[in-house]
């Protein structure tokens, strides 16, 4: 119960209180019209003293920091656990709450006394957990240990509501800016409801909140906007991994060669040497082939043949002396024997040159052979470095989709955690609705009156 509401502030009208019902009144006189106003008279600050003393926030805009009033001490008595308190609080010292009458031993915390101005003082963490204790009984380990514990000033603002706050727009909030928790905690609480599946759902909501922005980090990850399960992000680190211990084998087993760029030179000179060959060996063997036909076409014409010729011979030449036709047939004879050697001739040396080659080509293949060994079982320095530099991108690849991987299956393994929570407490809730059907219909009826 509270007793009294005054201050040291001259122009400040005391108020007090007795047992029963108070109602504060403002006075009209005859002479006020339509014009004239209540509004000063006090009756919002007297809810706004109530809760300033309670230990209510005091930001810069509040009224009881104003350079008029923040030097002047508002103080109030009222019952504690039914012991008359009087408490007093400065706008100026606004975290410090002065005991200026009754006795501190009950408390839970004891108040410090300041030497200098001759009194005992409490600040304002430990006076709301003072209040919680013995208002609303609230143990004090769930005070200190628990989150989300049922906090005074929560509980009071539904025993003083606040019109600035809009506290009576709904029945179930005390202010417009009230979280569920809060309004669903307190409530319980005051009901006699078991308030902790109220902090429950809470820790669920703030976990599901962290699960929200989990997706969103994921979102916004190097993967781009695809959210992978789980599976499929260890297939590819899999894959990604095999790719890694590859390279590591690669740069394990390299051999650096000093000459790698001279023998790389010569192995390419001499491809481009067998491959010339090769296209002479090609011309050449056409050659033979040309040549061999032509060899089996040389035949001597038939005797008929030359008397033909040498008779047109005589009938066209009249004058010459044409010789013998014995003569004539050994010559052409010659011609022919002389063209044939020519042409055997020919194809020898043709044959000669596809010999050299072939033995040339054998000895550049067995070098060429020499070479791609030994650059086969050695590299450049470049070469070590390219696959140092891929090594590099591939181990951060894995490293992505390692932490990658966890993330999501921490989502996951959440995710189904959170609906396993979330039906147990609806299990609980709905048990204890059944357990404690009478009070909450005693608290609906009573409602129901109001």
């Amino acid at each position: 119960m509270i007793t009294s509401i005054s201050s040291d502030l001259p122009t400040f009208k005391q108020l007090k209180f007795h047992e029963g019902l108070n109602i504060l009144l403002v006075e009209k006189s005859k002479e006020s019209t339509e014009q004239h106003t209540r509004n000063r008279a006090g009756k919002t600050s007297f809810i706004e003293i109530v809760h300033f003393i309670l230990g209510s926030k005091c930001p810069p805009e509040s009224i009881f920091r104003n350079d008029i009033l923040k030097d002047h001490e508002f103080s109030m008595t009222f019952d504690l656990e039914s012991e008359p308190i009087t408490i007093g609080r400065k706008g100026e010292s606004h975290n410090d709450f002065r005991i200026i009458d009754g006795n501190t031993e009950k408390w839970l915390i004891t108040p410090y006394e300041d030497k200098s101005k001759k009194s005992l003082f409490i600040n304002k963490e430990n006076w709301l957990k003072v209040l919680g204790t013995m208002v609303y009984n609230v143990p004090p380990d769930v005070i200190e240990n628990e989150k989300y514990p049922p906090k005074f000033r929560a509980m009071f603002a539904y025993s003083a509501r606040r019109e600035n706050n809009h506290a009576f727009s709904d029945p179930i909030t005390q202010s417009r800016h009230q979280q569920i928790f809060d309004w669903q905690l307190s409530i319980s609480y005051i009901l006699g409801i078991d308030w902790n599946l109220a902090r429950e759902w809470q820790i669920v909501r703030d976990r599901e909140k962290t699960i929200r922005e989990l997706k969103k980090a994921i979102k916004q990850g190097a993967f781009g906007d695809v959210l992978e399960k789980s599976a499929y992000i260890r297939t590819k680190l899999t894959i990604a991994e095999n790719k890694t211990n590859e390279l590591r084998e690669q740069i394990r087993s390299f051999k650096v060669l000093d000459e790698y760029k001279e023998l790389e030179k010569e192995a390419s000179s001499l491809t481009e040497k067998i491959n010339y060959l090769t296209d002479q060996n090609v011309i050449d063997r056409e050659l033979i082939n040309e040549l061999k036909e032509s060899l089996q076409r040389e035949e001597p014409p038939s005797i008929e043949a030359l008397e033909e010729v040498y008779k047109e011979a005589g009938v066209a030449l009249p004058e010459i002396a044409l010789r013998r036709f014995e003569d004539i047939k050994t010559f052409h004879e010659t011609i022919i024997e002389n063209r044939s050697e020519y042409l055997s001739g020919e194809i020898q040396e043709a044959e000669h040159r596809l010999e050299k080659r072939e033995m040339a080509k054998k000895e550049f293949s067995k070098r060429r052979t020499e070479i791609m060994s030994i650059l086969s079982e050695h590299g450049a320095l470049e070469q070590y470095s390219a696959i140092r530099t891929e090594l590099s991108r591939a181990e951060a690849n894995v490293e992505e989709l390692r932490k990658r991987l966890s993330s999501t299956e921490q989502l996951e393994r959440q995710t189904t955690e959170l609906e396993f929570e979330r039906t147990g407490l609806l299990t609980r809730l709905r048990q204890n609705f059944h357990e404690q059907k009478k009070d909450i219909d005693r608290a609906i009826l009573i409602f129901e009156e109001i």
